[in-house]
């Protein structure tokens, strides 16, 4: 906070000194070319913002690059221990297994329990 109160105080100084010699061309030369400054520095910082942000974006797409290689490389893992779980016997069947919607059989008995059965099993099937 010192070199800011003593910056404000030299340029106070330089002020007046400007002032009384009348010299205004000369104080609005030296103005303009600390804007100019000014400007420039802050034009650097924000390339140099914009540089940095896309060095991490880049990173960024990297990492989601590797992280969704070591996902399919961890399900390929994952069903070689399952595989190896069942004793290495384990086979991916690729028919479908469509034993569950089957209609019931009858099978021409004449007992009032074996008919009951078929048609309940029957009623049961008509109803999925």
């Amino acid at each position: 906070m010192t070199t800011l109160t003593g910056r404000v105080d030299d340029m106070n100084k330089r002020l007046k000194e400007m002032e009384s010699m009348g010299d205004f061309k000369l104080l609005r030369r030296e103005v303009q070319a600390k804007v100019k400054s000014m400007v420039a520095n802050v034009n650097n910082e924000i390339e140099a913002l914009k540089a940095s942000e896309a060095a991490k974006d880049a990173k960024i797409q990297a990492h989601e690059a590797r992280m969704e290689a070591l996902e399919a490389q961890l399900k390929v893992y994952m069903a070689v221990g399952a595989n190896m779980g069942n004793g290495g016997l384990a086979q991916v069947s690729t028919t479908p297994n469509n034993n569950g919607l089957q209609p019931p059989t009858y099978n021409g008995a004449e007992n009032a329990r074996e008919i009951g059965n078929f048609f309940w099993g029957l009623e049961a099937y008509l109803e999925r």
